[in-house]
């Protein structure tokens, strides 16, 4: 060991002085990576991966923290506004109901979700008095009965109003939302960007909604449902201002339909016919054939197309810049599909079950593909961008798949169902076709440990050459890039990524040197 490691030293020597490097120590940093704020955070296992702070739980995902939990004998909470280097913008359903003590609360203005029942059991909820209950520009809840006859006009600067925010009761056993008719009106402020899921449920004397036009508002499923202001809309297409709701009642079949050139969401399960939420039978729309969206669209929400079964091909303007999840999901006879440039993320579930889409052109944008995106579709072959950097569990289980294109070195995939064509008896997964890549990749190794077919046709990481091999040469360039002695593109850094930890460093090289001494 002790000649290795002198022979890799001796190595490294010998290529930073072909470059004139210099070198100066330095300790490793463990906060180098914590948020740039006066927080301490400690790393938790319990009850989720995640980060604490003075008793309240944190966690990441992707781009944007979350709180999910807290200690139940805080009696003060100041949420952070970063963690990580995210900025902490929802706090998840019932996260505090176990506080009963917790009296004061501080948020950020960066938070802009809070979910049903967050906050209902402290002791600061029983304090508010009744009527609409705000936390920081959020519009958590109406509290307590609410008068007949009664208006209300959101304050200016609400960002948000949070699930069952207005409506009744509901059964624990049915899921059923208790009738209230005491609301008539509301009245949003000119700039609001959501209003959660069931929030106005069965507010059967809501007759007025007042939606700012041509805003960029996010309704969430089920929002206004058994409202009186819904139950008077005519059947077909339901707007509010510019966002499409939902299409009320049965779709004719062969419908051929054209959005409005104003809209600018269409909301989630917008085009999922009603059902009773406690029937089990399958419920599909056989009446949508084609759909003409408009250029100004900017957002399709979670189940948007569900099981539309006779939708065959959709063209989404570049503007959308968000497709939920499941969107397209069960759209058996969708087989022609143009998605947006500006799109970053292949959601859960979006295209899966779309048995008739052979083939789909993924735009560069994306960055990751949720699991099961493409469950159990028709495609057959498929190449990923160069940023695509996460593939989800099952998200390319396709029966028909036999070849893939992963180019990023770095890309992480899930598991073995990630890249699968085949499930036996007992549920374990196989892949019999191929995985084309970079020798040396994280696709490279991942086809290795599940003894998966592996194509390096790309070329070998480390090779900065280009010359099919990896030698001192290689080192020598990375070197000088380190130096600012040369300069490498996209791709050629991800190549000279050697031992794939994001980063183009001095140990990419010493990696290089150990490889090329002799076994």
């Amino acid at each position: 060991m002790k000649n290795i490691l002198k022979k890799t030293a001796v190595l490294v020597s010998a290529v930073l002085c072909m470059t004139n490097i210099s070198l100066t120590a330095g300790a490793y940093d463990e906060t180098a990576n914590l948020p740039d704020n006066e927080y301490e955070l400690e790393v938790v296992d319990e009850p989720e991966s995640g980060y604490v702070y003075d008793g309240i739980y944190y966690d990441i995902d992707g781009d944007f923290a979350y709180v999910y939990d807290a200690d139940a004998d805080i009696t003060s909470a100041e949420i952070m506004d970063m963690v990580d280097g995210c900025a902490v913008t929802m706090i998840t359903a019932y996260a505090f109901s176990a506080c009963e003590k917790l009296e004061e609360i501080t948020v950020p203005s960066c938070l802009s979700y809070i979910d049903a029942g967050a906050f209902d059991n402290t002791a600061w909820y029983k304090s508010q008095p009744d009527g609409p209950v705000y936390i920081g520009n959020v519009l958590y809840d109406y509290k307590g009965d609410i008068p007949e006859n009664t208006s209300v006009e959101v304050r200016e600067g609400t960002i948000s109003i949070s699930p069952y925010a207005f409506a009744g009761e509901m059964n624990t056993e049915t899921y059923e939302v208790a009738e209230t008719t005491g609301l008539v009106s509301v009245q949003l402020p000119e700039i609001i960007e959501l209003i959660g899921y069931k929030a106005f449920e069965s507010c059967t004397g809501l007759e007025n909604i007042t939606v700012p036009e041509n805003q960029h508002i996010v309704i969430e499923y089920d929002a206004f449902k058994n409202t009186a202001w819904y139950n008077a809309q005519p059947d077909g297409p339901v707007y509010a201002g510019s966002v499409l709701y939902r299409y009320k009642g049965e779709m004719p079949e062969n419908t051929d339909l054209v959005l409005r050139e104003d809209t600018k969401v269409i909301c989630a399960s917008a085009f999922y016919p009603d059902q009773d939420e406690n029937s089990d039978e399958e419920i599909v729309n056989t009446g949508l054939k084609s759909i003409t969206l408009p250029e100004g669209l900017e957002y399709i929400g979670d189940g948007a197309f569900q099981s539309c079964q006779s939708l065959t091909e959709i063209s989404i303007p570049d503007r959308v810049s968000v497709i939920g999840d499941g969107a397209f999901f069960n759209c058996t006879s969708l087989s022609s599909v143009k998605l947006p440039e500006n799109l970053g993320e292949i959601g859960m579930a979006q295209f899966a079950l779309c048995e008739s889409l052979k083939t789909i052109e993924l735009p560069e944008n994306v960055g990751s593909i949720g699991d099961i995106a493409f469950l159990k579709s028709g495609l057959t072959d498929v190449e990923i961008s160069k940023y695509v950097s996460y593939i989800g569990s099952g998200a390319f289980y396709c029966p028909s798949l036999k070849n893939i294109t992963i180019p990023n070195p770095r890309c992480i995939i899930e598991d073995e169902s990630s890249v699968s064509n085949y499930m036996d008896d007992e549920g374990t997964m196989y892949y019999y076709g191929t995985i084309k890549g970079y020798a040396n990749s994280c696709a490279d190794i991942y086809a290795q440990k599940f003894g998966y077919t592996f194509d390096g046709s790309l070329g070998v990481i480390g090779d900065i050459s280009d010359n099919g091999k990896i030698d001192l040469y290689d080192a020598i360039r990375i070197a000088e890039y380190i130096m600012n002695m040369r300069t490498f593109d996209d791709n050629m850094l991800m190549i000279a990524d050697y031992n794939l930890d994001y980063v183009v460093n001095l140990y990419d090289v010493i990696a290089i040197a150990a490889e090329l001494l002799p076994k």
